[in-house]
């Protein structure tokens, strides 16, 4: 689990000053009303962009909205509150006209699963299902929010011509790296990531093997007993930038982004 300082701990910091919490106290109805608006986009997997261009309202106005920046002049509020209700109402016909449907992309085989884990795709990845077998791991991720994050690229390495991907197993002293494919279908991207061990290989012949997470295109995604952790590293100069997001399958939600920057090692040359 990352263990890094984040933007809650300024928070909590912050609203230590008496007037500083009044004051945050004044907005909180207001911004209630804004995440639950973002949280009813993002139970439909519906992005900003989409969101658009089914109202008629600019992606830049939605943003400003969710965001909390307006010109607190009337006209602007009036608009800001017309936008609001557009954007409630679109969002509502799309929760009636999908009750009874499960949209969630369902990948082949999965009644054969070691386990699977699905989550919202409002992280860094765009992840949104992982299915775990005992001779791959396939991952769908929302392409658009994929395409869109700066926490790298899915794609196949073009002068190598192959994906850049590999499954992590515990216990074992050695493991193959299997066959890993990348397929866009139906605004996702599907990847699969095989691998092949022997039982001989065991470090423990009382333990299990267990299947720890895998890696796409510097995109790392690790398992934890329903918890997910997504790492991807920016490296070069004088130190290693580490961005982290914890996904708790107890609560169903996942947290901020932390970052942590590393020291790069020092090679001194006698």
């Amino acid at each position: 689990v990352c263990k890094m300082s984040s933007y809650k701990d300024f928070k909590d910091k912050t609203l230590q000053n008496p007037e500083v919490k009044a004051e945050y106290d004044a907005l909180q109805p207001e911004y209630d009303i804004i995440q639950a608006m973002i949280d009813a986009r993002n139970s439909q997997h519906i992005t900003q962009k989409e969101l658009s261009e089914r109202t008629g309202i600019t992606q830049a106005d939605i943003s400003r909205i969710e965001n909390g920046t307006r010109n607190p002049s009337l006209s602007m509020m009036k608009r800001n509150l017309n936008i609001l209700i557009s954007i409630l109402s679109i969002i509502c016909v799309v929760v009636l006209s999908s009750c009874g449907k499960d949209n969630t992309y369902k990948v082949d085989g999965e009644d054969e699963a070691i386990r699977i884990y699905s989550c919202p795709v409002d992280n860094m990845f765009g992840l949104e299902r992982v299915v775990v077998f005992e001779d791959r791991v396939i991952a769908v991720f929302d392409k658009e929010i994929s395409d869109d994050s700066e926490y790298g690229k899915i794609a196949y390495n073009e002068r190598k011509g192959y994906l850049p991907a590999g499954a992590r197993l515990s216990n074992l002293s050695t493991y193959k790296g299997g066959e890993s494919t990348l397929e866009e279908k139906d605004g996702k991207y599907i990847v699969t990531v095989g691998f092949e061990y022997d039982e001989a290989n065991k470090i423990d012949s009382n333990k299990e093997i267990e299947i720890t997470g895998f890696s796409v295109c510097g995109r790392n995604i690790y398992f934890n007993d329903g918890d997910l952790q997504l790492l991807y590293t920016f490296e070069g100069g004088d130190c290693f930038e580490d961005f982290c997001q914890d996904y708790s399958g107890d609560e169903g939600e996942w947290g901020e982004i932390q970052y942590k920057c590393i020291d790069s090692p020092v090679l001194e040359v006698e």
